[in-house]
């Protein structure tokens, strides 16, 4: 028994599980797991930004509502904080 199996003969993963093949066997090498869920998750989130904006109202309402509130969000929690207010003009 080695010190990394210990007593119920675990192994720790290594970094192999860090190395994706492409998604379609003989398709383009970059079309992995991780780079389909990036472009899925990118499209869901401007989909979801033009249907919130795409006619806004003086007083918004429903979708328009979550959109500004997540605009909101990343912009004072997360850009102003990273970046500072010199980044607002």
């Amino acid at each position: 028994m080695t010190a990394t199996q210990g007593a119920g003969g675990f192994e720790p993963p290594g970094t192999g599980i860090f190395q994706w093949g492409p998604l379609i066997p003989g398709g383009p090498h970059w079309l992995t797991k991780p780079v389909l869920i990036v472009l899925l998750s990118a499209a869901i989130v401007c989909v979801f930004f033009w249907s919130a904006f795409r006619r806004p109202q003086q007083v918004p309402r429903g979708m328009q509502n979550v959109g500004e509130l997540a605009y909101l969000f990343v912009r004072d929690q997360i850009a102003r904080p990273t970046i500072g207010r010199d980044g607002d003009a």
